[in-house]
């Protein structure tokens, strides 16, 4: 995924009463074919906080191995979750195996 994906799909923004929550997506799993998305705060801006500033603070967070990592196989950057170990569910599918 690139990184505009990952973050229109894994990054949300939520007003408060501080101005603006930022908020990251992390997938589990319940089971072999069940994930579970839960949402991480990860940082409140101010309302004057200009977008640039929240478009950064995303792009720090892709590199936290903690919420994205790069799978060995592919290269590609994924949602954590989307990993076993170090190879991503897809490419671990490619190889034959069933989740």
């Amino acid at each position: 995924m690139t990184d505009d994906e990952l973050i229109a799909d894994f990054f949300e923004t939520r007003p408060c009463s501080d101005g603006l929550e930022l908020f990251v997506r992390k997938i589990t799993w319940n089971g072999p074919r069940t994930p579970v998305s839960t949402w991480d705060k990860i940082a409140t801006f101010p309302p004057s906080t200009e977008p640039e500033a929240i478009q950064q603070a995303m792009l720090r967070t892709l590199s936290k191995k903690k919420y994205f990592k790069a799978c060995d196989e592919c290269g590609e950057r994924k949602p954590s979750g989307w990993l076993t170990g170090t190879t991503c569910h897809s490419c671990f599918e490619r190889m034959g195996v069933r989740f």
